[in-house]
């Protein structure tokens, strides 16, 4: 009868273990599940920047391009007109192109 009591008490400590194991389990799966939950909020919030990131980089390139074109036409090639050698830039000032 003494086994059977010890036996009891040996299987009603090893339950208790198993209940704390558990409760101890289910507070971390809490845990887990809201960062988890953080997380997967950060990453959208993330996303969103990113998209928004992505169009203002395209928009940039764009407003470059338009601007490189605008540059471009204001720009003159002459062809055909031979170098001075020895230029002086004071002769060259007294021209007026405006």
């Amino acid at each position: 009868m003494d086994v059977l009591k010890g036996q009891v008490v040996a299987l009603e400590n090893e339950n208790e273990q198993l209940r704390n194991s558990v409760q101890s389990f289910n507070d971390n799966l809490v845990v887990l599940n809201t960062t988890v939950a953080d997380t997967c909020s950060q990453v959208a919030d993330n996303n969103s920047e990113l998209q928004k990131l992505k169009s203002e980089v395209e928009q940039l390139k764009h407003r470059n391009i338009k601007l490189e074109a605008h540059t471009c036409q204001e720009n003159i090639k002459i062809f055909n007109l031979p170098e001075i050698t020895n230029e002086i830039l004071s002769d060259t000032d007294s021209f007026n192109v405006c």
